[in-house]
This record gives structure tokens, sequence and C-alpha cells, in this order.
């Protein structure tokens, strides 16, 4: 049994490596920067795995270090590693080992690696076999992208990208195609294709090659090959494809070898270079030993690979589909195989993959955006790399030359520019590498949404609409332009609606929230004053609020003007300083609950500390506006209490937070509980409990929401340990499953 370290091991290699180590028994411990589904799974199958990279994690009964390539030597735990004299393993290192245990069908190629290795391992699983899989993709009937197996094949898939498939040993070497990819690795095509000409020589001599000759460059290759097993459409191959058609949306095909037809395959992917990969499938399944009808019978239950032409859903006759292309070999051949499945029109959303890349390919991609009916190009994701001068999605649109390739920088924005376009027979295709996936997803829920209610949501950011800077997307965000459409709007709302204002006083969680999240701001934060009544729409924020009473000659909103919230927040939760609430001001409400408008007193709301009547409705109420009564008095004495209480607030931790995290428990001090159980200054991720005052989470920069939850937890598990006290959040914590967070 070894112990494993996987420094960055959410990952998608590394993660499909964790995973198999694990099943093998073997300790597998591990860092990366955030937590995500796939540091969740690996923890689950009982990986020890810490947020965020740290000297402390690298122990001395650990066995090996594992990098990837995009790990740097500077990295405190590769350091740590080094001076302990732990070997430092690069990714395709760990790989190589399990190759030596097996017979190892490694597949490497420009395009088309992850779907032929996961239609390889998908088949293999589904027969007697029990092979050890590594695959570049999601795969369901995985519960990941790696499985260990205790037969003796593997199926590995084997990035070229940065010349670490060159580690790897073969008993079958698979080369789908070359094509002028990661030349920033290899420096010119010659270089790239000698690369590629030592991966297949390292093969076992009793083994095989199995190559795709449609490419030149790989024909090329095979010419000095002994024992090759090639494929092809358009080039005399061992394996063939003819009578390509469809079928109940399926691509279905004759397999002829050496002339006869061998089986004929149905798969649910479009495309001829999908016919390419199951071909290149068959050969290899075939050399291994199944037949040709049990790779005819586990074809037809192949459910494919994440993101590779991955449908999402459709919505009145509109489908969603997402794609990892991002070569324009691959952007061609995903757009010619959509074509031929009928849709009306494609609708294609891409986003750029790395400067080198664009810069590299920019008139290539420009002319391969054509073949969409409309193609949106966003900004270009970095993968990390820093910008280049001049190079820009704008120019890649420009050299399109169509008015048909439209640049929208925002990558929220290029989304509903299709969700507004799109009409029944219509495909969008999310396309790249980046996290232009994301997308997907939201588009699906925002046209199921419009569907149902016949309101016309955005998509919009979360990080930047809340004072924790935190938080994934929204799917479905209404913004009302007016009161009157704010009163329409209560008519459709339901127990799953968020109400958002200011953004001080909520937690979203970092994944996508699906349900429709109602923005009330400054379109909704008229004021008018009468003696000493202001009446205000609840989108204006207590500061403005009381700016404006002071303006009149009007007090009582002094303290409470350091608020960052709006004033329907405040009213909603009855927020507060120390001595005084809001609602300690306002004399009745007007509210909006199925279409209708109603006015409710103080009484009726039974405001209590940090809590009102609103806060347990099933279906939540849009407070519209309220009536406050204040005191007159003259403006410098106002003005004055204002600095005061600005002072005041200048002694609390400045910085990304939501204020006072929990309530004070019974009039004891939260912060001063945390304090006593040794938590100020306690730090997880990119989140950290103040050293200044324990009821302060501040993001310090790169946090989470996950991280922010964890301490709010640790908060409570710890308070609750010591002092049997049981701190409840000041904070909504929107889609968490211990809050209903609204």
């Amino acid at each position: 049994m070894k112990t494993w370290f996987y420094i960055g091991i959410g990952g998608c290699g590394m993660a499909a490596l964790a995973k198999i180590y694990l099943e093998k028994q073997d300790i597998v411990r591990g860092s990366d920067m955030m937590d995500s589904p796939v540091v969740e799974r690996l923890r689950k199958q009982g990986a020890s795995i810490h947020i965020g990279h740290d000297a402390e994690h690298i122990e001395t009964d650990i066995d090996y270090v594992v990098v990837s390539t995009a790990i740097r030597e500077s990295n405190p735990e590769y350091q740590r590693a080094i001076e302990l004299g732990i070997p430092v393993l690069h990714r395709s290192q760990a790989l190589e080992m399990l190759t030596r245990e097996k017979k190892s069908v490694n597949i490497a190629g420009s395009h088309g690696k992850t779907t032929t290795s996961s239609m390889l391992s998908s088949l293999l699983l589904q027969s007697q076999m029990d092979p050890t899989c590594v695959v570049g993709g999601y795969m369901e009937r995985m519960q990941g992208n790696g499985t260990y197996g205790r037969d003796e094949y593997m199926v590995a898939e084997a990035d070229e990208s940065d010349g670490s498939f060159l580690n790897l040993r073969s008993h079958v070497a698979v080369v789908t195609n070359i094509e002028d990819d990661h030349l920033e690795h290899y420096g010119s095509m010659e270089n790239m294709e000698r690369a590629f000409l030592r991966f297949l020589m390292a093969t076992d001599e009793n083994g095989a090659v199995v190559l795709g000759i449609d490419c030149p460059r790989v024909r090329k290759l095979a010419q000095g090959l002994k024992g090759e097993i090639t494929f092809a459409l358009n080039e005399p191959a061992d394996y063939m494809a003819g009578n390509v058609h469809y079928e109940n949306g399926r691509q279905v095909f004759d397999v002829l070898h050496e002339g006869q037809v061998e089986a004929t395959l149905s798969i649910h992917m479009p495309g001829r270079h999908n016919v390419l990969n199951a071909l290149c499938t068959f050969a290899c399944a075939r050399y291994l030993g199944l037949t040709a009808e049990e790779i005819r019978e586990y074809f037809w239950n192949y459910q494919g690979v994440g993101r590779r032409f991955q449908l999402k859903g459709e919505v009145g006759g509109i489908t969603v589909v997402d794609d990892y292309a991002h070569h324009p070999s691959e952007i061609r051949s995903l757009l010619e195989g959509a074509r031929e499945s009928g849709y009306r029109r494609i609708i294609g959303l891409f986003q750029p993959h790395r400067y080198t890349r664009t810069k590299q390919l920019m008139q290539e991609f420009a002319d391969v955006l054509i073949l969409c009916d409309t193609a949106y190009v966003c900004d270009i994701y970095s993968a990390g790399e820093d910008p280049i001068d001049g190079i820009h999605s704008s120019r890649l649109v420009e050299r399109a030359g169509s008015p048909n390739v439209r640049y929208i920088g925002d990558i929220n924005e290029m989304a509903m520019a299709a969700v507004k376009e799109a009409e029944p027979g219509d495909l969008i295709l999310t396309i790249g590498a980046g996290n232009i996936t994301d997308m997907a997803e939201a588009i699906l829920a925002n046209l199921e949404f419009r569907q149902e209610t016949g309101l016309r949501p955005g998509i919009a950011e979360l990080a930047s609409r809340n004072s924790w800077h935190v938080g994934g997307r929204s799917a479905i965000f209404l913004e009302p332009e007016n009161e009157e459409e704010l009163i329409d709007f209560s008519s459709q709302v339901q127990e799953d609606w968020v109400f958002l204002g200011n953004g001080s006083n909520i937690l979203f969680s970092d994944e996508l929230l699906k349900r429709p999240l109602l923005y009330i701001g400054k379109t909704v934060s008229r004021v008018a004053v009468a003696g000493d009544i202001i009446e205000a729409q609840t989108g204006i924020t207590l500061g403005l609020l009381a700016h404006r009473a002071m303006e009149e000659g009007l007090s009582g909103l002094e303290e409470l003007s350091c608020i960052p919230g709006t004033l329907g927040g405040a009213i909603f939760m009855n927020a507060g300083v120390k001595g005084k609430c809001i609602w300690d001001l306002v004399e009745q409400v007007r509210v909006a609950r199925e279409g209708r408008v109603l006015t409710l007193s103080a009484d009726e709301a039974e405001a209590t500390y940090r809590h009102t009547r609103f806060m347990e409705d099933a279906v939540p109420t849009i407070i519209l506006n309220a009536r406050l009564k204040l005191t007159r008095d003259g403006k410098e004495p106002i003005a004055e209490r204002m600095r005061e209480a600005k002072a005041l607030r200048k002694s609390q931790p400045t910085g990304h937070s939501a204020g006072s995290t929990f309530k004070n428990p019974n009039g004891q001090s939260a912060g001063r509980l945390i304090e006593e159980c040794g938590l100020k200054g306690y730090r997880l991720g990119g989140a950290q409990i103040s050293p200044i005052h324990a009821n302060f989470i501040m993001n310090l920069g790169g946090a989470r929401a996950k991280d922010i939850r964890e301490l709010i937890r640790i908060c409570q598990n710890r308070v609750q340990e010591k002092f049997g006290i049981t701190l409840e959040t000041e904070v909504r914590l929107i889609d968490y499953d211990d809050w209903k967070g609204r």
C-alpha cells in the first residue's frame, strides 16, 4: 500500500488517477485551490483533501507527490516534497506506473481521443472484462473519469499537449489524427510529428498500432511501421464505413473489414468525425477479442462522455447541446455533424480558449464559425495565460467578415442573445474548453422559465451582486422596470423564488442558481416627503434614504445610515444597530401578493429582533414601499450624528464581508463566543474569521462560497460544543439544505 499526494487533485487527469489508486486500496491525499463536485466525489471515496496549498500538507509518510504540468516548482507543497526527498512524479509518470502492470491501449491524437477512449472503455466495461480506464471526461458508467479493474487490459487517454504521452508504454498505441495544436510546446509541426512517432515506437513487440489514415500526417507515419491496423473514411484501410445515414436521430453505418460488412453500428452522436471514432474503437475492440455482435450491442448502450455533443435538454422545440470543441477542425466536424442532424438553424456560442491558440488559429476560427446560422463570440478564456497585445475576440469576428458572426464580450449577455433569437427547431450549441460549459445549463433553465411563465428573465453573475463577492450564476434573473411590473411579478411568485436587494446580507452557493431571482433595486427607489413622513420604495439603500432625510431636516435614520442594505432588505429581517431597528421607525408597508396590493401596519409585521413575519411566509411577499415616521431637526446635527455612526463603523473590519454573520444569542455577543472558542483569525481557503471582530467572516480574495459556509458551520459547531448555545445566522443562506434561504 502506497501513500499518494496529488497537488491540484481536482483536475481532470489528476482526479482519474486519484480515484484509481483509491480503488487499488492505496492512501490518497491531495490539495486544490477550490472545492468542486470532483473533489467532493473523491472525498466520499476516501481521499483526504485540503483546500489551498501549504507546505505543512506534505508529511514524511508520503511515498509519491503527483503534479500536472500546471503546477509550478514554486508551489509550496512541491518545494516541501523536494526538501523531504519525496519523489515528485508528473501525472503521466503515475499513469505509466499503471501501464507497467497492464496491457494498455493508449489513445492519442489531436482530436477524438476522449470520445474514442470513452467508447472503448464503455464497450469493455459492458463485456466480461474488468478493465482499468482513464478518460478525459466524466462517464456515468464509471461515476467519474477513471476506474481500476482486475483484468489485464487498460484503456488510457494519452495527452500529447505537453509531450507527457512519451512517458507511456503501450500494448496498443492509437493515433486518431495529428493537427497544428499545442505548437507553443513543440515549436514546429516537425517536432510534433517526431513526438507521435516516438509514442508509436514505444509499443510492445507483440502489440499493435491503430492509425487513422485519413489524416495525411498519420498516413506518413504509417509508412515506416509494421503490423499497423488502419481505419478511414476516404482512404483504403483495414476498417472503413459505408452506408452512413440517420435513423430515428441516431447515426447508422456499416463497418467494412477487408471489403466485407462485419457489423452495422448505431451511435447517438452526429458527425463523420464520430463515425471515425467508432471505427477506431471497433478496430481496437476486435483486436482485444470482442466479437462484432458484442460490439454492435454495446455501442447501442454507449451513453457518451461529458462535453462531447452532450445533450443538455430541449424546451419548446429548442435544443441545447454543449461541446468541448476548441480547435477549428473540431468545430468544423461538430457543426457539420449538427447540420446533418436536421436542425432548422444552428446558433453557436463560442468562447476562444487561450490567447496563444487564438493568435495561432485566428483566421481558421473565423472561417469555421460562418458555418453557424448565427455565431456569437465572447471574450477569450485565458486558462491562466497572460493576454497578448492585439489578440482579442473582436478581431476574430472582424476576420470572419460576416454579419452572422457577432462579438458580445460578456458571456452572460452572449447567452441571452441566443435565448432571445432561438425558435422551435433551432439548436443552441455552446462551444469551447473554458467555462462556456456552465452556460448550457443556465440557458436551459432560462428557456424553461420563459415557457412556463411568459416572463423574460436574464442571466447574471452573483459574485458582483453581494458584499461577500462570491457565488455562482443566476439562470433566471428578474429586474422590474418599475413598481407596476413588480406588482405584476407578484402574481407569478412561487415558494422557490429568491429576492435580492443590495446583497449585503446573503450567501449564495457556488453552483448555478436555477431558482428565480428577483432583484429589487434602483428601478424601484423613489422617495416622497410630506411633513415628518417619508414614503420610500424599497429598492433604495438605507444610506441614500438617510441622506435624503437629512436634506429634508428629518432625523431618525442616522444610526442606520451605515447599514449597506436596501430598505426592503432591512424591513424583511428588521435590520438594525445596537439599540435601534428599522421597524422602530416604520408605521406601515405596502406589499404585493398574488397580484394584489395590501397595506400592513407595524403590528401586523410582527417585528422582533432580526425577524419579521415575512421571513415565515411560505410564498415570499414583495415589499413595495414603506412609510417612516421621523422627527424634525437641523441638518448639521443630523449630519454630525451620521458622521459619528460612520466613525463607529470604521472600527469594524473593512473588506468583503456581510457584516455580522450571526445573531447575538440572548443578549450575548456572538463575536465574543466565537473568539472564546479560539477561532478568531481562523482561515479556510480564501475566507477568514476576522482577527478584528470574530462575528465577521471576510473574503480575503479568491474565497469560494463553500469556504465561507464551512467557516459558518465551524463556528456553530464549536460554540455549541463549548457553551451549549446555538448560533443562528443573520445572513440568508441561499440553496443550502439547512436554511430555507429567502
